[in-house]
């Protein structure tokens, strides 16, 4: 069974980005670069050898999260040049929240596995049954 962990109690927000930038660099084989804290134009991790070739990580260490959140992070997305984006949260989703994200995302995300990376369950992205093992 996975560990269930509270980020907003375990983790500062910094802390939170960089868990999240040391877990998919490593899944996604890149080097993603974290920046500092402050108004970030919805950009908290970005990888980019060139301006068509841009992935992009949203973290949002939240308990809950609203559409209009989410609406607000997608129009900030829009004005980047996007190629991946992945939104990683913290918060447990429920089936219509994760539909809600990939209807506000659906420009950037087609499917699932791209877009969210849900943490407070372990680390399913990289199969592992622990965020221990996946942050060995």
């Amino acid at each position: 069974m996975a560990a269930n962990y509270d980020f907003q109690t375990l983790l500062s927000l910094n802390d939170f980005e960089i868990l999240i930038r040391d877990l998919l660099s490593r899944e996604l084989e890149i080097e993603l670069r974290a920046f500092s804290e402050g108004a970030d134009q919805g950009v908290d991790l970005r990888y980019s050898i060139d301006p068509s070739n841009t992935t992009v990580v949203q973290c949002k260490r939240t308990k809950s999260i609203t559409e209009k959140k989410l609406e607000l992070e997608a129009r900030k997305v829009a004005k980047l040049a996007v190629v991946n984006y992945y939104l990683a949260i913290s918060s447990e989703l429920s089936l219509k929240k994760t539909d809600q994200i990939l209807r506000v995302f659906s420009r950037w995300v087609k499917r699932t596995e791209q877009s969210i990376v849900l943490l407070s369950r372990g680390c399913p992205r990289t199969g592992q049954n622990s965020l221990e093992a996946a942050y060995r």
